[in-house]
């Protein structure tokens, strides 16, 4: 059974063949719906679950009650540590964001995001991350409305243990910014799905 938006749980788990490691899983919402990591979980897999909305967190700890091989990090991640504006929806949880610009052609098209409460949060890196969870990230989730492409290029996989990364491509630029992250890191793409590129350590 798959619990991503397009089966890219099942492309994982056959990428790491059998092997039970660690994942970041960074824009987790709440832990289940169209998760890229709760199937992982389910088959032994620990790891760090990072996500900013408050209207989320209840139900991720909810979800992963009684699993100690799971870390819950109330958030949100970027590049570098700034105050940064938030989006908090809770009609759509998975489309919050800390893009004005994203935020504004939602509430445009009179989408869930037209519902969103603004707040404000403080972002931590993925080294933050790592320094705080001296654990090797095999599996990196990144689906971050709007900031995915900056947090991919603020870290080298090498330096936390990764083999894998999902992360969402929203646009053309997107896809280029993660072309140009595959080649600069001797990466390759291993699996394109609707929103997101899955890509393996060559």
């Amino acid at each position: 059974m798959t619990y991503s938006m397009d089966k890219e749980d099942d492309a994982v788990i056959e990428y790491f063949s059998g092997k039970v490691g660690n994942f970041l899983d960074i824009g987790a919402i709440e832990g289940k719906y169209i998760s890229n990591t709760w199937l992982l979980s389910q088959k032994g897999w620990g790891g760090v679950l990072v996500e900013p909305n408050y209207g989320c967190i209840a139900d991720l700890i909810a979800n992963y009650k009684g699993n100690d091989k799971v870390r819950i990090l109330n958030a949100a991640v970027a590049g570098n540590h700034r105050i940064s504006t938030f989006w908090a929806c809770i009609a759509d949880r998975s489309v919050s964001t800390m893009v004005k610009e994203i935020q504004d052609v939602g509430i445009a098209k009179g989408n869930e995001r037209a519902s969103a409460s603004l707040i404000h949060v403080a972002t931590v890196t993925v080294k933050n991350i790592h320094d705080a969870f001296p654990m090797q990230f095999d599996f990196v989730n990144i689906d971050a409305e709007g900031v995915s492409m900056e947090i991919l290029e603020s870290f080298s996989p090498s330096d936390i243990g990764c083999s894998c990364v999902c992360v969402e491509i929203s646009c053309e630029d997107d896809r280029l910014r993660a072309e140009a992250w595959m080649t600069k890191h001797g990466w390759h793409r291993y699996r394109k799905t609707i929103e997101n590129y899955i890509m393996v350590k060559a």
